[in-house]
């Protein structure tokens, strides 16, 4: 068969009329060698089948056993391409292209398409149920923080003011920031601290006591400072210091000062228990007032009336117009008044003491400050109020 085809090739490149002049596609040269082991096969069946026909007519049955033998030897012995018969061919169809002929198509039979189907739908219906879900969440959070009306507000709002809040809702969220378009920011200066005194004095012989009042500012701009039994006043327009009283006895001291409000009258309290009066512009005492027990460490002016309180807690009025010039007196506190203060409006007066106490008393109009109970008492601090 094979010089068979070798005649039909070459006739096949003789012929100038054929369109196939180069080689065939691979589909069809397997095409060919489908059909020319299919006819070998059928030639050998044939001619096998013919020997042993013969052979039984003419031999014994042993011979005829021993022919069929020697029949099926070359059979089994067939070359390699003459048993790669056995594999199915792949004949491409007319309506496939040949490019595919090839082609390896597996049996998606067996595909688990109803498992994967499953697994997609599935997971399509978990994440839709985990967004929903994120959804209601957020809608709630919503709902809680800007109410049931403000789910559908902004946050930002580019106007003049906010909207008023709903009648009966104490706390709007609705809007949290609002700015206006005009509106310029402005960058405030940083405010300059000294770290350096703008002036230092010398002060000897300034007593370290806590419960005393050594300082007091006027309105005049003066400061009054007690220096053991020594009081100077400082100008500080000037710079001019001025000694306005000493105290006869070296043993004894000045406890306190205090200006009136128009500054020109200065109250001293010593440790004798004396409360004095002075001029400043011509330095001289006006008046003394006694009736303490003990050392008078604050001091509070009130118009006309002097308030001074003791170390044995006692508060006085002092009326500096009158001869008598005890007013009332005040019993609120156990140990030493250390602090004293009228309020603007002169109604009340504060007064701290070493007790721990704060006291609120008030003035009765028409009756001239008899009152003998506090308004109000503090007694949480843990140290003496000043």
């Amino acid at each position: 068969m094979s010089h068979f085809n070798l005649d039909s090739e070459i006739n096949n490149c003789v012929r100038m009329d054929n369109a196939n002049l180069g080689p065939k596609i691979r589909w069809q040269r397997k095409m060919n060698e489908s059909c020319n082991m299919s006819v070998n096969d059928s030639i050998l069946n044939a001619s096998a089948s013919n020997a042993s026909f013969c052979q039984s007519a003419k031999t014994p049955k042993k011979a005829l056993n021993m022919s069929l033998n020697n029949s099926k030897t070359p059979h089994n012995k067939t070359p390699t391409r003459i048993r790669k018969s056995k594999t199915p061919s792949k004949t491409p169809s007319k309506s496939t292209p040949s490019r595919l002929a090839d082609r390896f198509i597996p049996n998606r039979a067996s595909s688990q398409y109803d498992l994967a189907h499953h697994l997609m739908t599935s997971r399509n219906n978990q994440d839709s149920d985990a967004a929903f879900s994120t959804q209601q969440m957020r809608r709630a959070i919503q709902e809680n923080i800007q109410g049931a009306e403000g789910c559908n507000s902004r946050i930002l709002s580019y106007q003049q003011k906010p909207p008023p809040a709903p009648e009966g809702h104490q706390s709007n969220l609705a809007v949290l920031y609002s700015q206006s378009s005009s509106a310029s920011t402005k960058k405030k200066a940083a405010r300059s601290i000294p770290q350096v005194p703008e002036r230092i004095l010398d002060a000897p012989c300034l007593l370290d006591d806590y419960y005393l009042n050594l300082l007091d500012w006027s309105c005049n701009n003066h400061m009054a400072v007690c220096l053991g039994g020594c009081l100077f006043l400082w100008d500080s327009a000037t710079g001019e210091i001025k000694q306005l009283m000493e105290m006869e006895n070296p043993e004894e001291y000045v406890t306190s000062v205090s200006w009136i409000k128009e500054g020109n009258y200065l109250a001293v309290g010593t440790s004798n228990a004396e409360v004095m009066v002075w001029d400043v512009e011509k330095q001289k005492r006006l008046r003394c007032m006694t009736g303490h027990a003990g050392r008078v460490g604050s001091l509070a002016w009130n118009s006309h009336i002097l308030t001074s309180g003791a170390r044995s807690g006692k508060i006085h009025h002092h009326d500096v117009r009158s001869a008598q010039h005890l007013v009332s007196a005040l019993d609120g506190h156990t140990q030493e008044v250390c602090g004293l203060k009228w309020s603007p409006d002169g109604k009340y007066l504060a007064s701290g003491g070493n007790d721990n106490l704060l006291n609120i008393w008030s003035a009765v109009p028409g009756n001239s400050y008899s009152s003998s109970t506090p308004v109000h008492s503090f007694s949480r601090h843990l140290a003496a109020v000043k």
